[in-house]
């Protein structure tokens, strides 16, 4: 998973902490992170070869932010 987050500047992206449950996942899982910010957040699938295999676009609230991808 590549998380990228808009309206963040670089040194506080370079900080920001995520994770992922369950994991293993076969269809579903979450994306938890805590933002310093409102702001837009681009979740990248990528497969064991490195390919995007989806992207989605969300929208955070300061503080804990838990995705359903």
């Amino acid at each position: 998973v590549n998380v990228t987050v808009s309206n963040i500047n670089e040194l506080n992206i370079a900080n920001l902490d995520f994770t992922t449950f369950p994991n293993p996942s076969e269809n579903e899982f979450n994306v938890v992170m805590d933002l310093p910010t409102g702001s837009k957040v681009e979740i990248k699938i990528i497969d064991a070869q490195g390919r995007v295999v989806n992207t989605i676009s969300k929208s955070g609230s300061q503080g804990r932010n838990v995705f359903n991808i």
